[in-house]
């Protein structure tokens, strides 16, 4: 009787009773997940953006222009025979993903990785098997900061091989489902597309992963420029020097100089050697020793009128 019920509800309400379903549809992502997968690659895009400049020694400016979920088959559709793609490997998953560059991006970053303004005309050709071997250091930049961004995520990016378009068609199979981040570029006066592809399989599993962490993962922590550019500081070289001033010595002391001889360098003894940085003087020291490493024991900075004074 309650199933007899159920099926004259149905029947008096076809709107809200069985409807057809859309095969197709299976495991595509929703309005609400596509946001959030924006919203956490929100700093990926910042910070690449900010890493191409900086290997590149000029300004990059990258936009998201949105994000879609498409079948492999009609992404490579839309792919130019003569682009520059790379293939990914997802750890540890083990699924394959990829980047796209438009050649109108890819000359202009050659011509300024070869020392050249980045600036001229595309020329209508593909990339040579030299340009190829360059362009591997563009996408190692693309790849270290996409294995940052998902580094908490616990997911790493392995660069693959250029990407020819017989074998782009046998990277995966033509109906498997791929998210899509699309970025615009403008590179001075160059202006390209540059897109990042992987399977939704694990698009789910970084929205799987980022909800376990905390829901607002992606707006926080994030690094500044400031501490960016620190970071990166750290490894530059610099001149360091521990010196001695106001010694004063003759050419013909010097001429005599034998093992075993004193020379009067014409200083008290207790008069503190300077650290200089890069010619500027810092501190006061004392020379010491360090197990077998001459070293120098600081003292108190040096007190001057100048710009470099904190």
């Amino acid at each position: 009787m309650a199933t007899a019920n159920v099926m004259n509800e149905m029947s008096n309400n076809p709107a809200e009773g069985v409807r057809s379903y859309d095969f197709q549809q299976a495991g595509r992502l929703n309005d609400a997940q596509i946001q959030n997968l924006a919203a956490i690659h929100e700093a990926l895009i910042r910070n690449l953006s900010y890493a191409l400049g900086n290997h590149l020694r000029t300004n990059l400016d990258l936009k998201l222009e949105r994000i879609e979920d498409v079948p492999f088959s009609q992404l490579v559709a839309e792919i130019p025979a003569a682009a520059y793609v790379t293939s990914l490997e997802i750890q540890p998953q083990h699924t394959v993903g990829g980047i796209y560059l438009d050649l109108s991006l890819a000359f202009p970053m050659l011509d300024l990785l070869l020392g050249g303004p980045g600036a001229g005309h595309t020329p209508q050709r593909g990339l040579s098997d030299i340009e190829e071997f360059l362009m591997q250091d563009i996408v190692r930049v693309i790849c270290g900061e996409i294995e940052l961004a998902w580094k908490s995520l616990e997911l790493g990016v392995i660069a693959g091989d250029r990407q020819k378009p017989a074998q782009l068609r046998k990277l995966v199979l033509p109906g498997e489902r791929m998210l899509v981040m699309r970025l615009s570029a403008k590179l001075q006066a160059a202006e390209g597309e540059l897109r990042i592809f992987f399977p939704v399989s694990t698009a789910a599993a970084l929205l799987r992963k980022a909800s376990k962490i905390t829901p607002s993962f992606p707006r926080f922590g994030v690094p500044s420029a400031g501490s960016r550019i620190q970071e990166r500081l750290m490894d530059c070289l610099c001149c360091l020097e521990l010196n001695v001033s106001g010694i004063k010595v003759s050419l013909q002391e010097l001429l005599y100089l034998q093992p075993g001889k004193l020379l009067d360098l014409g200083i008290p003894v207790n008069t503190p050697a300077r650290l200089s940085l890069e010619g500027h003087e810092w501190f006061e020291c004392a020379p010491v020793r360090a197990g077998s490493f001459r070293a120098a024991k600081l003292g108190p900075p040096i007190r001057k009128n100048s710009h470099y004074q904190g």
